[in-house]
């Protein structure tokens, strides 16, 4: 995953009818709201469908803080040692560096918004929805993960006690 050059920020408003939608799971929109090139690398911002029970592997972001925000739904999150639950308008942090995982604890689907600073994880994203699921292992994972500072380093939240 080449990184693409940066331009300083320029101010923008994108309505949702421009932003970039894609498919992470079939049938679940991932909508990129702001990339690394829209904001001179400062942060990435993008929106996530999630099904019931649906969440990714245990990782870690090496070198981007993120951000939740719950949209819709009931979401559990372990950050370190901490395991907590929120629904609408909950916030999560993750600083850089901390092992971390989330999942989908509502029985309907849910929506959480995303923030990445510095921006580069969106890059992932958008490569990873090329990849059909059956081919989707930890150490693909771990080999595009490598260009955002990315390592998948155990099973979801619902494998772990």
């Amino acid at each position: 995953m080449a990184t693409p050059d940066v331009v300083p920020a320029a101010g923008f408003v994108r309505p949702p009818a421009d932003q970039q939608v894609h498919e992470l799971i079939p049938g679940r929109a991932l909508t990129i709201a702001a990339t690394g090139q829209d904001t001179g690398n400062t942060f990435g911002m993008f929106d996530e469908v999630v099904g019931p029970g649906d969440g990714p592997p245990l990782h870690v972001h090496h070198d981007a803080d993120e951000i939740f925000y719950v949209l819709a739904g009931e979401f559990t999150w372990l950050i370190g040692d901490l395991r907590a639950r929120g629904g609408v308008g909950t916030v999560a942090f993750v600083p850089k560096g901390t092992v971390h995982t989330w999942q989908n604890s509502g029985s309907e689907e849910g929506r959480l918004l995303f923030v990445f600073s510095p921006a580069g994880f969106e890059r992932f994203l958008l490569e990873l929805c090329e990849v059909p699921l059956d081919q989707r292992t930890m150490e693909s994972a771990n080999r595009m993960g490598a260009a955002c500072q990315t390592s998948y380093v155990g099973p979801p939240l619902a494998a772990l006690p």
